[in-house]
């Protein structure tokens, strides 16, 4: 075989290997996306109090990513209005892991936001006030 036949021969591999790539490439692109990731499912109105009730909770503790919640329980109160009873757990001062309980307070059985005129809900942001300042209450 001559040098010229060889030159044409590895050539033609080339061309075909690129051709093989390029057809690959073509039907990849042609592949069908996958579908859409499912929608989040919506957040009720009992996992938003938590939330805000939990929320409110960590400004209060000396290691906030501490907190776990072991209970949650809806009371519905007598005025419309709804509190939440959270059993949790979170670390102390000195990183020992402490349970804890509160009450949270919402005006309305739809509502979000912590009711600041509750005693309950102000006797929390007095003890917090109270920490920051450096008067320790337990």
């Amino acid at each position: 075989m001559s040098v010229h036949t060889q030159q044409r021969s590895r050539g033609a591999v080339t061309f075909r290997v690129a051709g093989v790539l390029v057809a690959a490439m073509v039907l990849q692109a042609c592949k069908p996306s996958p579908p859409p990731p499912p929608p989040a499912p919506k957040e009720t109105t009992l996992q938003k109090q938590t939330r805000a009730c939990t929320d409110d909770v960590k400004l209060g503790l000396n290691d906030p990513a501490s907190l776990e919640v072991v209970t949650v329980k809806e009371i519905p109160l007598d005025n419309g209005g709804i509190a939440i009873d959270l059993d949790y757990t979170a670390k102390n001062a000195m990183g020992g892991r402490v349970r804890g309980q509160t009450f949270c307070v919402f005006k309305e059985k739809q509502s979000v936001v912590l009711d600041e005129e509750n005693r309950v809900n102000q006797v929390r942001k007095m003890m917090r006030t109270m920490n920051e300042l450096g008067i320790r209450t337990n």
